[in-house]
């Protein structure tokens, strides 16, 4: 522990022993326990037992209860082997932030994926998070991919440090359905086109006014040998300008141009 935390965030820590698994309690901002997983830290612990000199950290709460802010792995393996776990009781400031504590933590061993930030975050109370899962449970969405719809942006970088805050904001959830449904109907047509450029022309062609999304699936259902992966987003527009035409007999649409003007000028008149 560094100076700056011993003077700071919390106080220097005595390491304790037990055998009182009970003691610890799993809080909603750790990740979701799973032990399959970690069978290097299961092989080492069988071996040499738990390190003393790396201990679980843990803080009290309102209620007096020992809430776990690291080691939920290492303690689930102690008991199941039955042997003692080495632990530590810091004493938080009141300006701490427990979940931006625990995240820093956790990504010092795993990064934490999209899906662990936004369930921590829903437990909190949070209902952007809370509608942002179910959008992505609905649709059968990357939950990522599911929270940058949501936000009016093609990937999840561009929403990164606000979801990751606790931030995060639904910009138009109207909009983002109607995009998600499109994407992952042609997606069940061909599951190579997922990425980022493919989700950037779908947003582009649906925020084009008097664009039939139904039109562009129907056509899909019967081009599918024109359904193909590209590196570009305007490659995705000539692909789905093509497809939208077909069989038009005249009535031609200029989708990609229509779609490039309309991100160009922001959010544009989003197709109903």
């Amino acid at each position: 522990m560094s100076n700056e935390q011993a003077n700071g965030k919390c106080k220097c820590p005595k390491i304790r022993a037990t055998k009182d698994y009970r003691l610890f309690h799993r809080t909603v901002l750790n990740r979701p326990l799973n032990l399959h997983g970690r069978t290097d830290l299961r092989r080492s612990m069988e071996e040499h037992g738990f390190h003393p000199w790396s201990p679980i950290v843990c803080y009290r709460d309102a209620h007096g209860n020992l809430q776990i802010l690291d080691g939920q792995h290492r303690l689930g393996f102690a008991e199941k082997l039955g042997i003692a776990v080495f632990w530590i009781e810091v004493e938080l400031s009141e300006d701490c932030n427990v979940v931006q504590m625990v995240t820093e933590i956790n990504r010092t061993s795993r990064a934490w994926p999209p899906s662990d930030y936004a369930r921590v975050f829903a437990e909190q109370g949070i209902t952007a998070y809370t509608k942002g899962l179910q959008f992505a449970e609905r649709h059968g969405l990357a939950v990522g991919t599911a929270f940058a719809l949501l936000a009016d942006k093609p990937s999840f970088s561009g929403i990164r440090a606000s979801f990751q805050s606790g931030a995060f904001a639904i910009k138009d959830w109207e909009f983002a359905d109607r995009v998600a449904a499109m994407y992952t109907r042609i997606l069940g047509m061909n599951a190579k086109l997922k990425n980022t450029r493919f989700v950037e022309a779908c947003i582009g062609v649906c925020r084009v006014e008097g664009f039939d999304a139904r039109r562009l699936l129907r056509n899909a259902e019967r081009c599918r040998d024109k359904l193909a992966p590209y590196s570009t987003r305007e490659a995705y527009l000539d692909m789905l300008e093509s497809i939208y035409n077909d069989r038009a007999r005249g009535n031609l649409f200029s989708l990609k141009i229509e779609a490039l003007k309309a991100m160009r000028n922001g959010n544009g008149k989003k197709a109903a």
